[in-house]
């Protein structure tokens, strides 16, 4: 294919000099990706590596300070409840064998994927957040749309369509579940913190 000439809305018409793949037309915008991933600008590449980073951790930076937001909750409580250090931890060591999350996908597949209205040099995170709703809502419509964006930011998985679509639901269930953990023990180690300032205030001076 002959690279494209792409149009930007800022910074007017520019040309890609390397050859890139069509993929999908979306609410129609067409799509598409480097022929070779390596050829991606720098720029793009940046937030590419970022978001591969946290799927190669099974963390996203969200997470990780949601976590340590936890354990500062606990840290400074009046009593430091060694149960929820050891959920914290156990939720962890969970992650580090978990399938791939679909949200991790859809931030890759943001920076991979470019289309017709973008700068296929530069990475904008505002609209990188449109491009995830915009996937998010074709993958409602179409379970199937998330397996194609796995396929073209991860590469194939070696087992059916069917069996990674329910794998990836189960690591989003899970990523759900350990998030409502962390929140519990946010709030309830922040409650008690409060109440023991609270009681300190009102005790009576000698």
């Amino acid at each position: 294919m002959n690279p494209l000439a792409f149009l930007h809305k800022r910074n007017g018409s520019i040309k890609s000099e390397h050859p890139v793949d069509f993929l999908f037309s979306l609410q129609g915008i067409k799509h598409y990706r480097y022929k070779d991933i390596s050829k991606t600008n720098c720029q793009r590449m940046f937030a590419a590596n970022d978001y591969y980073n946290e799927l190669s951790m099974r963390c996203s930076r969200e997470y990780l300070k949601e976590h340590t937001k936890a354990m500062d909750a606990i840290l400074s409580s009046k009593g430091i409840n060694i149960q929820e250090v050891s959920q914290l931890n156990l939720q962890l060591k969970e992650r580090i064998d978990m399938i791939h999350e679909s949200d991790m996908i859809y931030k890759i597949a943001s920076v991979i994927i470019f289309d017709t209205t973008e700068n296929p040099h530069d990475y904008d995170y505002k609209y990188g957040q449109e491009k995830i709703a915009r996937f998010k809502k074709a993958s409602e419509k179409n379970a199937f749309f998330l397996i194609k964006l796995f396929k073209i930011t991860v590469g194939l998985p070696g087992i059916s369509d069917s069996d990674l679509l329910m794998y990836m639901e189960v690591g989003s269930k899970i990523n759900q579940e350990h998030l409502d953990v962390i929140s519990t023990i946010i709030s309830k180690n922040t409650k008690t913190t409060d109440s023991s300032k609270t009681s300190e205030s009102q005790s009576p001076t000698v």
